[in-house]
This record gives C-alpha cells, sequence and structure tokens, in this order.
C-alpha cells in the first residue's frame, strides 16, 4: 500500500515538472551531450535521479548517439524493452527522437523498485549493463558526480536514519539542487534537513500557520557562515512566490518539497556573502510567518468542491 501510495505520489511530480522539464535539460544538459559526442564520437548517456523514496526511485535517461537511419529500429524503443525486461526496473515513457544535425538525442523515463536491489549503487549497475547491451561502450557523463552523490547520501542517513523516516529523508534530499548536493557539506545539508522536519512536525500541531525555523551556521568551532531557513505550509496555500518575494533581497538557494498536503521550502541565504544579521533574520521569520494570514482561503472539503 505505501507502494502504492509512493507511486500515485510521484505520477503528479512527473506531472508537474513535465511542463518545464525539458527546456531545464535542453538548456543545462544537452548542449554539453551533444558537443561532447561531435568531439569523441562515444555514445553519451546522463542519469538523473528524479523523485527518490525508500522504495522506489524515478530515472531520466538520456541518450546521445548518431543518427538512427529511416529503416533502423528505433534506439529508445531498443533501450526502453531491454531495460523494462530487467526485474525491478519500469519505463515509464519515452519521448520521440530528436535529431540535431548528425545526432540523435533519445530521453527515457524509469522506474526502479528499490526492494529488488541490494543498495543504489546495483541500480546503476543495472541500468548501465542493459544500455551497453543496445549502444555498445559509452560514457557516463556524470558518474563521478553521482558517486559524490550517493557517498554523502549514505553520511547523511548514517546521521539521521533514527530521527527521520528514510523516505522522508530521500525527498528532502533529493529536492535539494544537484550541484547545491555535491559542493555543500555534510553538516549544512543534515542542518537543513532537520530545520525542514522541524517545521514539517509544527505545521502537524498548527496546520493554520506558516511555520518557520531558521538559524546560522558555521564550520565546527567556527563563526557562523550562511543562514538556513525553513518553511512550512498546507500546500493548498500556494505561498511559494510570496515566499520568494519576502527574500529576493538574498542571495537564496531554494529547495521545495512537495509532500501530499504540505509544502516544505528549506533555504540557504547570505547577505553580501555572509550569513544574515540577528536583527535582520528575526524581521525576516515574523515576515514570512505573517504570510498565512494573507495567504489563499481554505479550500473547500472534499465532495464539496
Amino acid at each position: 500500500l505505501l507502494k502504492m501510495a509512493e507511486g500515485k505520489a510521484f505520477e503528479r511530480q512527473r506531472w508537474i515538472e513535465s511542463a518545464g522539464g525539458f527546456e531545464h535539460y535542453a538548456r543545462a544538459i544537452i548542449p554539453l551531450l551533444l558537443r561532447e559526442y561531435e568531439t569523441s564520437k562515444k555514445p553519451q548517456v546522463y542519469l538523473s535521479v528524479g523523485q527518490s523514496s525508500e522504495y522506489l526511485m524515478d530515472f531520466k535517461i538520456i541518450i546521445v548517439t548518431s543518427k538512427t537511419a529511416p529503416c533502423e529500429r528505433s534506439l529508445a524503443l531498443s533501450c526502453a524493452e531491454t531495460l523494462d525486461a530487467a526485474k525491478g526496473l519500469s519505463v515509464l515513457s519515452t519521448i520521440p527522437p530528436k535529431v540535431y544535425g548528425g545526432e540523435e538525442l533519445d530521453i527515457i523515463d524509469l522506474r526502479a523498485d528499490l526492494d529488488q536491489f541490494a543498495d543504489t549503487e546495483e541500480v546503476y549497475s543495472v541500468i548501465r549493463e542493459k544500455l551497453k547491451q543496445v549502444i555498445g561502450e559509452f560514457r557516463d557523463f556524470d558518474e563521478g558526480m553521482r558517486r559524490m552523490d550517493t557517498k554523502k547520501l549514505e553520511e547523511v542517513k548514517s546521521i539521521l536514519r533514527w530521527r527521520l523516516d528514510e523516505s522522508l529523508l530521500r525527498q528532502f534530499y533529493y529536492s535539494l539542487e544537484d550541484f547545491y548536493r555535491i559542493a555543500a557539506p555534510v553538516q549544512e545539508i543534515i542542518q537543513l534537513i532537520r530545520l525542514g522536519n522541524k517545521v514539517l512536525r509544527k505545521l502537524t500541531k498548527e496546520p493554520d500557520k506558516v511555520c518557520v525555523e531558521a538559524k546560522n551556521i558555521g564550520p565546527d568551532h567556527g563563526p557562523p557562515k550562511v543562514t538556513l531557513m525553513a518553511v512550512a505550509y498546507l500546500a493548498r496555500k500556494r505561498l511559494f512566490r510570496d515566499c520568494l518575494e519576502t527574500i529576493k533581497d538574498y542571495e537564496v538557494t531554494m529547495n521545495r518539497v512537495d509532500l501530499e498536503r504540505e509544502t516544505v521550502l528549506v533555504c540557504r541565504l547570505t547577505r553580501d556573502g555572509k550569513p544574515v544579521s540577528s536583527a535582520r533574520l528575526k524581521a525576516l521569520i515574523s515576515k514570512v510567518e505573517e504570510l498565512g494570514s494573507t495567504s489563499n482561503p481554505p479550500a473547500a472539503p472534499r465532495g464539496e468542491q
């Protein structure tokens, strides 16, 4: 039942991402893959984790190879069939091939049932092996970053696993922007997740409020370097843009976690490269909390809409 519930939640998130998802990859990743292929003539593969929980993990697989001749079988279809036949893997969708000059781009959305694998690295290993069967040797474009990412997640889990449900921990962790996850110190990520979990627990007790927690942190025994803040509110209040407007005067890394009924924002803030001062932070927290009194009116109960 938990898997079914998470699967439905994942589908909602995939629908949300579909509106602007391809444009993000088109701007940030695909040009790099095309240039690498043009230079090396070696197939390029980019594996990106989407939603992740204790039971399920979604991937977007981007493949760049030479253009398939009109009479040949679709590469995406061949890859999709091979992946879908593997135990624990299910293909969710494929995008019709896109041709850029002499190169072909294929995108596959894939889901892994984590109960069928010993660990996350085995999932990647099986995906790589199945792709290799179809396209031959290829360059795994972000393998080095992914290994660092997986190692960092294990460090975070080792410290938080007794304080936080693993499914929720994964949702918080993978909501963080990819490059931020790699660059940020483990302790900063841990503190950010703790704040997110804290405001979520506060929201269950005070659901009509916008719950905010913030703190300035620095390296061990050192002065504060950054401000971390977490905000939780009922999803129907739709306060994301209002929160962005409230913190627009700061340098911000903001990440959003959409749960069944709640939204949690976790943020890293600085001002002129320094943490927010105590006085400013107190005023900022009050300003964000006040958004709860000006948000959208309550939605009608189910069955009355």
